[in-house]
């Protein structure tokens, strides 16, 4: 869902004026999103998709939000999740705590909210 919200609000600009700044413009502008995202979800465990589908993010230690390091870098460690096949991204599905392998790196647990 997330990805969707960025995808969508960086392809604005590439929409508006099709041309190759407008594609440098729209990579600015998706970078910025995911940054914002990482610091929603480092700072209140929580993106705009995350609070739709009533999750959170949160440290497997403490329940506490990750922080924005700590999100930012788990956001980077997704690319194992793609390694190999994107098994990582279906390992929840069968693993105990529901932890990508991400997750496992950075020690978070994703829980339901009420």
């Amino acid at each position: 869902m997330d990805l969707l919200i960025v995808w969508g609000v960086s392809a604005v600009p590439a929409a508006a004026a099709p041309s190759s700044s407008a594609d440098g413009i729209s990579g600015l502008i998706f970078f910025a999103s995911m940054i914002i995202m990482c610091c929603l979800e480092g700072v209140t465990g929580q993106t705009p998709g995350k609070r739709i589908a009533r999750i959170r993010l949160v440290r497997e230690l403490d329940s506490r939000p990750l922080g924005f390091g700590r999100a930012f870098v788990r956001r980077l460690c997704h690319f194992l999740d793609a390694l190999p096949f994107y098994v990582g991204f279906l390992w929840p599905l069968w693993d105990a705590k529901r932890q990508t392998f991400a997750d496992k790196i950075m020690k978070s647990v994703v829980i339901r909210t009420r």
